[in-house]
């Protein structure tokens, strides 16, 4: 599998609070873009706390054997490179090759556990890893033309909301500016009337 032919990988992390409804919907909308081929999901992992304290797991992934056998050591590779040689990227990639061969690249009942002991009943959370198919052949274009990326990420309506609380701030620091300098202006503007005055 070629770095090139695969579009940008992220990772969500979603938290469920006690009163969320499970009713299909995101599992719908993950199968509808999956389906028409605008993401991948590499791996989801499902983790809730049911209200009796029985503890409710799922997995969910869009990859074959072969292919995750790939994507793990493609991934494994890349964080091979972090030891900048090339052993180090061949341990990577045959590291990931590995746990994803044998299906542990996700979440281990250790992980779940943790994760649970976190969790109040009826809470959970789930972790997806997928990634944009659509914008693999804008990536490579960015990428020949010389381009490379300086900064990323969603802006939810939360970031949203913050950003114009932000705003608001600063644009009343701003009219409290322009005040501050009307009045400065006002006193300069006051102290020199007497001053030409004087000189009349």
């Amino acid at each position: 599998m070629n770095l090139e032919n695969i579009g940008p990988i992220q990772m969500l992390v979603v938290g469920f609070d006690k009163d969320a409804e499970f009713r299909g919907a995101i599992m719908d909308e993950l199968e509808d873009l999956s389906g028409r081929g605008l993401i991948r999901v590499i791996d989801l992992q499902f983790v809730m706390k049911e209200t009796n304290g029985d503890l409710l797991a799922m997995e969910m992934s869009d990859l074959t054997d072969d292919e995750a056998i790939e994507f793990g050591a493609l991934i494994g590779g890349l964080i091979g490179l972090g030891t900048g040689t090339e052993e180090g990227v061949l341990a990577g990639a045959e590291a990931g090759a590995i746990a994803a061969s044998e299906r542990s690249y996700g979440l281990g009942v250790d992980d779940i556990t943790d994760i649970a002991a976190d969790l109040e009943p009826g809470e959970a959370v789930a972790m997806l890893l997928f990634e944009h198919v659509w914008a693999a052949r804008l990536r490579h274009a960015i990428r020949s033309t010389g381009g490379f990326p300086i900064a990323q990420g969603f802006l939810t309506p939360e970031v949203l909301l913050m950003m114009g609380r932000e705003l608001e701030v600063m644009i009343e620091t701003e009219q409290a500016i322009e005040v501050a300098e009307a009045v400065k202006s006002a006193a300069i503007l006051d102290a020199l009337i007497p001053w030409k005055r004087r000189q009349k």
